[in-house]
């Protein structure tokens, strides 16, 4: 109810020319079909000055990709793994983020590490290869190393820390599966330095 009441409010106080200005920055950086990184930096600037909600943003959205709501949410339904703590992160954290080799992934740290498999000739699968019971998936599986690599948020997030401990334990749970952990401001130097090892 608190909370209602409150996206209520903070709606009620956006300037409808903010959300027209808004629109037209959304079609501005969505137009090539690829959102960036400094692109998504500057929608969240724009976000916070303009008291732009995640649901109005995502509303826009949707209208500037030529989405309806329902069909959004069907797409959704389909990411569903029927893990709830996996479904939540998904549902909080959809991709936005168009890597090099055409891959969507959900942050900028995961965007790093595709665009460098990418280019550096790693066949490589992103969030497929599942794991256990299947009701996880790796975060990037290389078939050819046999190798998988997990990318952590190091936010103070409980969902965030709950499910690390999770889908840790499905790792332990599957022999066959140790994955390459990244965590950090160093994770790329982690990458370039086990990877680029096997290139040698």
């Amino acid at each position: 109810m608190g909370d209602d009441s409150k996206n209520q409010s903070d709606e009620s106080s956006i300037n409808p020319e903010d959300i027209e200005k808004y629109r037209e920055v959304l079609m501005k950086v969505w137009e090539d079909g690829i959102l960036t990184v400094e692109e998504q930096q500057l929608l969240s600037l724009l976000k916070e000055k303009m008291n732009i909600t995640d649901e109005i943003h995502r509303d826009l959205e949707y209208l500037v990709l030529g989405r309806d709501r329902a069909t959004i949410l069907a797409i959704g339904e389909l990411d569903r793994t029927g893990n709830s703590l996996e479904d939540e992160y998904r549902r909080r954290f959809p991709p936005r983020f168009r890597a090099r080799d055409g891959h969507l992934v959900r942050n900028e740290m995961e965007l790093n590490v595709d665009n460098y498999l990418y280019e550096n000739g790693f066949v490589h699968s992103y969030q497929s290869e599942p794991l256990g019971d299947g009701k996880w998936v790796a975060d990037f599986f290389l078939p050819d190393q046999g190798l998988y690599i997990e990318v952590w948020d190091t936010a103070e997030n409980d969902l965030f820390a709950e499910r690390k401990r999770e889908k840790l334990n499905a790792y332990l749970g599957d022999k066959n599966a140790t994955p390459i952990n990244l965590s950090g401001p160093e994770y790329m130097d982690a990458v370039k330095r086990i990877l680029g090892s096997l290139r040698e």
